[in-house]
C-alpha cells in the first residue's frame, strides 16, 4: 500500500460491494424445463428425418435430395459433436480417416474449419472424431 501511495499518490481500494453487484442465489441458472434429449428421443428423431426421405420419394415430389441434405447434417451434428457454424462450412474435403475406427474408412473423422474461435481470433481449426454412440449404431442395424 505504501508503494502505491508513493507512486501513484493513491491507493487500490475496493469498488464492489453485495449492494452493487449482481446476487447470484442458484448456481445453475438454466430454465428447468429444458433438457437434453435421451437416446431414444435422438433415435426417433433420426427415424423421422429419413421418413420424410423416404416420404417425400414415395410421392414423386421434389425436396427428397434436401430432406436427405438435411438428415444428414443432423445425424453429423450428434455423432460428430459439432456446432451449427462448424458444421454449415463442412466440405467433402474435410472427411478424414480415423486410425483408432479403421470400419468407418475416410469417414472416421471430420476436420473442422470453422471451429468456435476465441475472443478477437480467427476460427480455430480442429479434428472432431465421431461419438461412439451415435456412429452406425441404429435400433434395426445389424452390423456390427
Amino acid at each position: 500500500m505504501s508503494v502505491c501511495q508513493e507512486r501513484f499518490g493513491e491507493v487500490p481500494v475496493q469498488i464492489l460491494h453485495e449492494w452493487n453487484t449482481v446476487t447470484h442465489v442458484s448456481e445453475y441458472e438454466g430454465d428447468p424445463s429444458r433438457r437434453p434429449l435421451t437416446y431414444d428421443e435422438i433415435q426417433d428423431l433420426f427415424d423421422a428425418a429419413d421418413g420424410r426421405v423416404e416420404e417425400i420419394r414415395k410421392r414423386g415430389r421434389k425436396g427428397a435430395l434436401t430432406a436427405m441434405r438435411d438428415s444428414a447434417l443432423l445425424k453429423t451434428y450428434y455423432a460428430y459433436g459439432m456446432r451449427r457454424r462448424e458444421n454449415v462450412g463442412l466440405d467433402i474435403a474435410d472427411l478424414r480417416r480415423n486410425p483408432k475406427a479403421p470400419q468407418y474408412k475416410r469417414h472416421g473423422a471430420v476436420f473442422v474449419r470453422w471451429g468456435k474461435s476465441s475472443k478477437g481470433s480467427p476460427p480455430k481449426r480442429r479434428p472432431s472424431l465421431p461419438s461412439p454412440r451415435w456412429t452406425g449404431s441404429s435400433r434395426t442395424s445389424t452390423t456390427t
